[in-house]
């Protein structure tokens, strides 16, 4: 005995011949859902592998990056904040990496004001920051 999800949404239990029986009278496949609760559809098994790519697809979580130097001009900044408040209205991860070139390693309090004015701009806190050289890592979700 298996478990057969019907066009209408509702289960029954009904043997398992006779299901297969069913779905090659509509010229369709018996298609194992979940094999651990003897779970089983009648579709087209085409479309059944169409859907399983469509929601693989739009499953997958992505990472965008965005790139930044200290001594970025006003309007550069303005796009890339606007870039990244689109991709988080979209509910996604982003990194985002700051740059910095030779003696901009040792401004401290220009680094600090440029991630207190980046904060403020975005009107978010970081996940976590990480600094690997000469770059300065973090997470915006």
């Amino acid at each position: 005995m298996i478990k057969l999800i019907r066009e209408n949404n509702k289960i029954i239990e009904i043997d398992y011949m006779q299901a297969f029986k069913i779905a090659k009278e509509k010229n369709m496949s018996l298609i194992t859902i979940k094999k651990e609760e003897n779970l089983y559809k009648i579709m087209d098994y085409k479309k059944y592998i169409y859907i399983k790519k469509k929601n693989f697809k739009a499953n997958k979580n992505v990472t965008k990056e965005i790139k930044f130097r200290i001594n970025i001009s006003d309007n550069d900044m303005k796009i890339k904040v606007k870039k990244i408040n689109e991709l988080r209205k979209k509910k996604m991860m982003i990194k985002i990496s700051i740059f910095l070139k030779g003696r901009e390693n040792l401004k401290k309090n220009v680094i600090d004001n440029f991630l207190e004015v980046l904060k403020k701009k975005l009107n978010i806190n970081f996940l976590s920051i990480k600094r690997i050289n000469n770059i300065i890592f973090f997470l915006v979700k």
